[in-house]
């Protein structure tokens, strides 16, 4: 509806009714969405990495470039001498407090990138530092790529930038052959959400639909972006895959759906 003040109370509200910092961090989330979409960088900054304390993870507002070296000698430190490789063999992440600190830090990034560039580098190694501790997790082959980029524009280590580029992509490719994606494309110039959904689908895997409704939005780690979910009513059943976008599709039960 776009009433931004009564969101952000019933936000609180929920966080009042929190069992736990894992159900607080959840609410948290979702107050630091608004604030991003309300396009208030420094409010969404500083409640992320309020949450991020309350999750056992203590990121400065402000670091130093020492801090941030820091930072890097503790993820070296963590990797003790492992090729890049091997982080595709580390266990799926099951600790909730840490999957909810790096849903958090993700949500931030992005705007990290832009405010302020030692906070932003710094949390890129944290999050890559977090993974080698406690395992991967579905974000993982994006945050190697990000952390590649960081690597090469912020240590200057374009060697290892380029082998963690690589390897997040073949990581991606591997990943792609063992999960099944919810269907995914770019709104063109001139197209409403809507009508981007419902070209999205039907090029790519034949379905028409209609009814289509905002779900949610997710911050993406490139300038410029954002990331919006939606869910739509199919019209079709039939599939029809476009195979320069998709290797594959298939329809999910309910229950299937909500565990990818």
């Amino acid at each position: 509806t776009g009433d931004f003040a009564t969101a952000s109370r019933l936000v609180e509200a929920l966080q009042t009714r929190a069992r736990d910092d894992i159900e607080w961090a959840a609410a948290a989330q979702i107050g630091i969405d608004l604030k991003v979409t309300q396009q208030d960088t420094v409010t969404a900054s500083e409640a992320g990495l309020t949450c991020l304390r309350r999750l056992g993870m203590d990121l400065p507002s402000r670091p130093t470039p020492a801090q941030v070296q820091q930072a890097y000698a503790t993820y070296q430190a963590t990797l003790a001498g492992r090729p890049i490789e091997a982080l595709a063999e580390l266990p799926r992440m099951t600790d909730a407090r840490h999957i909810a600190a790096m849903r958090v830090i993700a949500s931030i990034h992005s705007i990290s990138f832009f405010a302020n560039r030692e906070l932003w580098a710094m949390q890129t190694c944290e999050m890559v530092t977090t993974m080698m501790r406690h395992g991967r997790t579905d974000a993982s082959s994006t945050c190697f790529a990000v952390f590649g980029f960081v690597l090469g524009s912020y240590f200057r280590d374009y060697a290892a930038a380029h082998r963690y580029g690589e390897f997040a992509f073949d990581l991606m490719v591997r990943d792609a052959a063992l999960d099944m994606r919810r269907v995914a494309g770019f709104v063109e110039a001139a197209e409403t959400l809507e009508d981007a959904v419902r070209r999205e689908i039907y090029e790519e895997a034949g379905i028409r639909c209609s009814d289509v409704g905002y779900y949610m939005t997710q911050p993406w780690p490139y300038p410029s972006s954002l990331m919006i979910g939606c869910s739509a009513r199919a019209t079709t059943t039939d599939i029809t895959v476009d195979r320069n976008e998709l290797e594959d599709a298939r329809w999910f039960t309910r229950d299937e759906s909500v565990a990818m």
